[in-house]
């Protein structure tokens, strides 16, 4: 697992042994960036269920302002810094050591609005009715942000029904389905 592209290219990415984590594979992410090609640019990027941190460092080694990883397991943190480190991004972002709920809940009242959030959980996560509602509620995405959501191919997603975002694409890239929403 490495970057992809821009001023960290190349870069080796840890990733926590076992299965605990599920990083984003090397052609959902290059698939997703390619689809908001120059929105990333000066973004403020949230990478929530973000495990080894790889979709925000994406972000900010292709020009993204500042990013926010929030996973719960507290032994990701350790891995995101470092990963963080050997990148030259650690000064561009911030660990958060929560669920994704609470973490919302953490961040509203900071004013933060990101242009950008990649939500991956674990493929058994079913809660996305809730947390597209909260991210709206809160008014943490910008207007015009972008929303990536990574799920396992197999899932009917009857959850995009109450989403208060527009679905724009939806494109499967073998055992993942990526969905893209916008806030207009």
């Amino acid at each position: 697992m490495r970057v992809i592209a821009g001023t960290a290219k190349g870069i080796p990415l840890k990733s926590l042994p076992g299965l605990k984590t599920r990083p984003t594979s090397g052609k959902v992410k290059e698939a997703f960036f390619n689809i908001i090609g120059n929105q990333v640019f000066d973004s403020f990027f949230l990478d929530l269920f973000s495990g080894t941190g790889g979709m925000g460092i994406e972000a900010l080694s292709r020009g993204g302002f500042f990013s926010v990883f929030v996973d719960k397991e507290r032994r990701c943190k350790q891995v995101i810094k470092d990963n963080l480190r050997r990148s030259a991004l650690l000064e561009r972002a911030e660990i958060i050591v929560c669920d994704a709920h609470g973490a919302l809940k953490k961040l509203s009242p900071r004013g933060f609005q990101f242009d950008i959030i990649y939500i991956d959980p674990p493929y058994l996560y079913s809660d996305f009715s809730r947390l597209l509602l909260e991210l709206d509620k809160l008014s943490l995405v910008a207007t015009g942000g972008i929303l990536g959501v990574e799920r396992d191919s197999r899932d009917l997603a009857k959850w995009i029904d109450s989403s208060p975002f527009q679905l724009w694409q939806r494109k499967k890239y073998g055992n993942t389905q990526l969905f893209l929403f916008a806030n207009v």
